[in-house]
């Protein structure tokens, strides 16, 4: 994947934040990357570096209507597949704990052409759900999500398909 694909992707999520901000329904911003300013110059422009030794945090985190909070890691590809170490170990463990507190956590993905949610319980499952420490598009196709225009990651397409998809796993879960 491209850095324009990705950065695409990341644009159409921003659009969804504020759609559901306008909306009432969630308050949700972009985590800044950690940079370290090098040179100030005129105009309000400045020479920054990334900062490689810090721990990327989860690229968005804000709070639903409802008072809970949501965190989430955005990750997209062009392959049909999305392994789950693209999450830095700082970023799966900051989901866990969120989770743990009773957070919406999960990964916004793009695989190939679907996008979807997937709830970091099913993320962090992989290996127990599908054998394998992967998704799938296809697999990904349960937590697809709306994409009018802007990435709705709140708005599953099929919620049924899901609840009984999370009903069964956490009962395989349960008993292994």
């Amino acid at each position: 994947m491209n850095n324009q694909q990705g950065d695409a992707f990341e644009k159409m999520i921003l659009a969804g934040c504020a759609t559901y901000k306008k909306r009432g329904r969630a308050l949700i911003e972009k985590t800044p990357e950690p940079c370290k300013i090098i040179k100030k110059e005129a105009g309000g422009r400045a020479i920054v570096q990334f900062q490689k030794h810090e721990k990327a945090q989860c690229d968005f985190k804000g709070v639903l209507n409802d008072g809970r909070a949501v965190i989430f890691e955005s990750k997209a590809t062009t392959e049909k597949r999305m392994n789950q170490d693209r999450l830095s170990s700082t970023q799966f463990k900051q989901l866990a704990e969120y989770e743990k507190m009773g957070a919406v956590a999960g990964v916004c993905v793009l695989i190939n052409k679907t996008a979807a949610f997937i709830p970091f319980s099913i993320w962090s499952n992989m290996k127990t759900i599908y054998g394998r420490k992967y998704i799938t598009e296809e697999e990904a196709e349960v937590f697809q999500v709306d994409t009018p225009s802007t990435i709705q990651f709140l708005n599953y397409v099929d919620v049924n398909r899901i609840v009984e998809f999370i009903d069964k796993q956490e009962a395989f879960i349960c008993n292994d």
